[in-house]
Formats: C-alpha cells, structure tokens, sequence
C-alpha cells in the first residue's frame, strides 16, 4: 500500500484524482464503471463517467431518458458506481444518491 492510501485524507484525493482523470485522458481506467441500481428490479450496467467534481462531491453519468436504469433510478435514486484501476489493482466503490436530469435541465446548471 502506498503511502496515499494509509489515510483517510490521503485515500480522498487519491480517488478523486482517479475520477476527474477522465476528462483530460479519455483511456483513463475510470471512464467506464458498474451502476448497480437497487429496489424492484435492481440490475447492474456499464456506463461512462463524463465528470467528477471532488468540491461538490459530484459525478456525473449520462443515459438515455428512456433506459431501464433510469427509470430504475426514479422509483429508488440510490445505486452503487464501481470503479477499477487495473494497474493499481484498486477497486473505487461509490454508494451514491442520483438525481435525473435532462439534457436542458443539466445545461441550466
């Protein structure tokens, strides 16, 4: 274990930094993840991270407004991303509380 990962405060900016990788380097391992939504009808799914903004706590994943996910995500917005760094052999898990946005809405922010 490296010495970025012994402490909480330390283990933060180290997934952080992995997440936002993903929008100066589109091969970064980051950029797909596992979405396992939860309730009725849980299922789990690739996506692409587009954004992860450490500040606010935020990622985002895009979909279509008409996927199963999404409509998964309206009945219980709460899901788990998972994330792995191969060449760490370092699994990232985010238990997460989604909102839906569209296309205009997410524009507007």
């Amino acid at each position: 274990m490296t010495d970025r990962l012994t402490t909480l405060g330390g283990t933060l900016l180290h997934v952080w930094g992995a997440l936002s990788m993903v929008m100066q380097d589109r091969h970064s391992p980051c950029r797909l993840a596992v979405l396992a939504t939860v309730g009725a009808g849980g299922d789990a799914r690739m996506v692409v991270l587009r954004h992860a903004d450490a500040v606010d706590g935020v990622v985002e994943v895009y979909s279509d407004t008409e996927a199963a996910k999404v409509a998964q995500l309206r009945r219980d917005p709460r899901a788990t991303l998972v994330f792995w760094l191969p060449d760490e052999r370092f699994q990232i898990r985010l238990r997460a509380r989604f909102d839906i946005l569209t296309a205009d809405a997410a524009a507007s922010q």
